[in-house]
């Protein structure tokens, strides 16, 4: 019976093991940039479906929030939060606005230590330009059969709002299908997954206006 039971749980474990995604380095990480620029470079737009998943470490739960995300060239992002509550992020450049019911706060993104890093860091990821995040951080460049996965480390930690960043993107067209973030000051983690892309959509410029 011991027996059995040993075997059931070695070949859930083998089971297991086999449907996680296996990664391994690029070959030539500079041929990496060079396609991502090029398939960035001709998105003028995007509008996705996202998910977001936060962990909070003290209360050990996750928060998920649902809603629509905008993307339009020159540094325009829109996050429509649509559940559980109305929550609307807008970043146009060098500014952000924040609406939550019928309060809206307007800030310039240098303002806020926390705000300027993720708003270079999504930039970076949405336009390909991941040069613009040297030399402040580490790369590291891996791919699957599907996708590829860049980790990105801040080179000084402590300075850093965060600790790590691990970006997953579709192999077919290199635009980003997830996004996660660990904080540093604890394991808190946000994580962003994008579905049901439309590219070069038309998406109204008072989407984004602040």
């Amino acid at each position: 019976m011991k027996t059995k039971l040993f075997f059931i749980l070695s070949l859930l474990c083998a089971l297991h093991a086999s449907a996680q995604t296996v990664f391994r380095p690029v070959s030539s990480v500079e041929d990496f940039k060079k396609q991502q620029r090029n398939a960035s470079s001709s998105i003028n737009s995007l509008k996705s479906h996202f998910t977001q998943t936060k962990y909070l470490e003290i209360l050990n739960e996750k928060v998920v929030s649902e809603g629509m995300f905008f993307y339009k060239k020159d540094h325009k992002i829109c996050m429509d939060y649509l559940t559980p509550s109305n929550y609307q992020v807008i970043i146009n450049k060098d500014k952000i606005k924040i609406i939550s019911g019928e309060k809206v706060n307007v800030y310039a993104v240098g303002e806020n230590k926390m705000i300027a890093q993720m708003n270079l860091l999504m930039t970076a990821c949405m336009t390909g330009n991941l040069n613009a995040l040297s030399p402040d951080y580490k790369l590291t460049f891996s791919e699957s059969d599907t996708q590829y996965r860049i980790i990105i480390l801040p080179i000084a930690v402590k300075k850093s709002y965060i600790k790590s960043m691990e970006v997953l993107l579709d192999k077919k067209d290199f635009s980003v299908q997830q996004i996660r973030m660990i904080e540093s000051s604890s394991n808190d983690s946000t994580t962003y997954a994008f579905s049901d892309k439309k590219k070069n959509v038309p998406i109204a410029d008072d989407k984004f206006n602040i």
